[in-house]
């Protein structure tokens, strides 16, 4: 079963961010160099010419994947709304497939858009046909960074779970890779190119347009991945149990064949489940059962009068806790009836503690500096040579780190790796401050007395800083990149969890730009030093947060979970997440 869920989820994963066009944009910054290269008539001399223009390229992507995740989370109360109302709804309309295959097909035509602007060599028209094409592949972005998660979450067992969604942040760095690897072969064969048209006294350039060719490349994944979603892989069994009940509520209160009604509901389901478990069907049919009981205690799900309620919930008691089983027990009642009608805004104080764990680490993945330090680790390298390949070195590395999470997420678990990360984050970003600040200049100078040579001092300068470009980068990669969206496929309850998921994809889209405009000014204003040193503070409050306020959830169910959630939301005793 893991091979299969494996072979199917990563193929799809892989075409979620083709050619890893990644969340914050970077690679839109390889074909922006080869633009003056175009015609002189062409709409890409404008962009050339304009930092405004290259800005606004750069940020209509993630505009569109604000502007789709906000769409989601106001589809998500909708459907809570219809639910309050007995009209249906409650989980997502449309099914997590059905967004995967809707954002590839923004995918495909933002693609085309972007690609088919190369071709056009009006100003006006070409521009706003490109900045249409990025706007639409945004909203890709934003409904893949959805569904992608949630889905996953859903679909996968607990034991492998954690290694699923991680590995779906490594492939979007694979993808990244292979994006930077293509924009430096593009931009050697124009310099190639432009060698020979010097040598012959050509004045033309076959290679005027070669920049849309990272477009191009990206409409054979986002076609696979609508494939995938459509054919390969099927609906996740929670919202299938859910969307089916919902459907069919006021039917089954008509029909007098109870069984057959819910045999009809429950079909698609088990079809979902055996995709999983293809070789043991008493699995599949065990695990559904323990979802369908879960849902209904949840009120997600009707009632079922004829279904006994199991009431052997695993016990985790500790040798040193003083907490007695009745207490425990009385806790749970208590958090299993509070579950049976559960609330359906998203702010209700019951679900303070999830929204509180799965955002808190949505906003401090942003707010400690990843953009800054990625972009200036790009300009260090460049300035030492490496050129137009600087990207690829940093995205390769990024990658490596990255698996090496996804190999021991389930074995160290989700808190430790967050906790190793952010230290690493912090030992950077003091040596960084140190670097670019007054204590900095001091131990350079020293440096310099001693050794005699200002090459050197500005060698060991640029070593120091890049050590610890490659530390920080490491340390978000083993924590904040892929185990936050982890975190957020498992944490927030069924009940809310595709406005909590959009809701998370808003922030992290609207934290990244912020971040990427303001720390420019905020450089400007108290100098880069400072502007580290305020990021370790963040990264120190980061490691408070996690060690207080993230639960470890390796090996839970998503039931078991949100149980554990509910029981913290309850006054008395506790034994959760131990």
């Amino acid at each position: 079963a893991t091979s299969v869920v494996l072979q199917q989820l990563l193929l799809l994963e892989d075409a979620d961010n083709p050619l890893g066009i990644p969340v914050d944009d970077d690679l839109v910054s390889v074909p922006l160099p080869e633009f003056p290269q175009a015609t002189p008539t062409s709409w890409t001399h404008t962009v050339a010419s304009s930092a405004v223009w290259q800005g606004l390229v750069v940020a209509m992507a993630s505009i569109g994947a604000f502007v789709s995740s906000s769409l989601i989370f106001v589809w998500g109360r909708k459907n809570n709304h219809n639910k309050r109302n007995n009209k249906g709804g409650g989980a997502s309309s449309w099914g997590r497939c059905t967004e995967l295959q809707v954002g590839a097909l923004l995918y495909f035509v933002g693609a085309m858009g972007e690609a088919g602007a190369a071709r056009i060599t009006h100003s006006t028209l070409g521009l706003v046909v490109f900045l249409l094409g990025r706007f639409v592949y945004g909203t890709g972005m934003g409904v893949a960074l959805h569904a992608a998660p949630t889905y996953l979450g859903e679909m996968a067992p607990p034991s492998i779970r954690g290694i699923l969604v991680t590995l779906k942040e490594a492939l979007i760095v694979l993808g990244m890779v292979a994006g930077y690897t293509l924009g430096w072969w593009l931009d050697s064969k124009r310099g190639h190119a432009d060698e020979e048209a010097v040598v012959f006294d050509d004045d033309s350039s076959s290679t005027l347009s070669s920049w849309h060719i990272l477009y191009e490349w990206t409409l054979i994944p986002s076609f696979l991945m609508w494939i995938l979603a459509r054919f390969a892989i099927p609906e996740s069994p929670r919202w299938l149990l859910i969307h089916q009940d919902r459907n069919n509520t006021h039917e089954h209160r008509k029909s007098t064949d109870v069984d057959d009604n819910d045999k009809n509901s429950e079909s698609a389901a088990l079809n979902s489940m055996r995709f999983l478990y293809p070789r043991d069907d008493r699995i599949a049919r065990r695990e559904l059962v323990t979802i369908e009981q879960a849902l209904r205690e949840e009120g997600l799900l009707e009632s079922n009068p004829r279904s006994s309620k199991q009431e052997d919930r695993r016990e985790r008691n500790s040798p040193n806790d003083t907490t007695t089983l009745e207490d425990e027990e009385s806790t749970m009642d208590t958090a299993t009836r509070s579950r049976s009608s559960p609330p359906t805004s998203l702010f209700d104080p019951l679900y303070r503690l999830p929204l509180q764990a799965g955002l808190g680490l949505v906003i401090l993945q942003q707010v400690t500096g990843q953009p800054s330090v990625l972009s200036y680790a790009t300009q260090i390298l460049g300035e030492a040579g490496v050129g137009s390949a600087a990207a690829i070195p940093i995205a390769g590395f990024k990658l490596v780190v990255t698996l090496v999470a996804a190999s021991a997420v389930e074995h160290w678990g989700r808190v430790n790796l967050l906790l190793l990360g952010c230290a690493f984050m912090l030992i950077a970003l003091l040596l960084l401050t140190l670097s670019f600040g007054g204590m900095g200049s001091f131990v350079l100078q020293m440096m310099d007395e001693l050794a005699s040579s200002e090459s050197l001092d500005s060698d060991i300068s640029q070593v120091v800083v890049l050590v610890a470009m490659f530390l920080y980068i490491g340390g978000y990669q083993l924590g904040f990149g892929p185990i936050t969206w982890l975190m957020t496929s498992e944490v927030f309850p069924m009940s809310i969890r595709g406005q909590a998921v959009a809701l998370a994809v808003q922030l992290n889209f609207l934290l990244n730009a912020l971040v990427q405009l303001g720390v420019p000014v905020l450089e400007k204003l108290i100098g880069l030093g400072w502007t580290f040193a305020i990021f370790a503070l963040l990264t120190l409050y980061s490691l408070y947060f996690i060690r207080t306020t993230v639960p470890e959830t390796r090996g839970l169910s998503l039931e078991e979970i949100e149980l554990q959630f509910c029981i913290l939301a309850t006054p008395g005793p506790h034994l959760v997440f131990v």
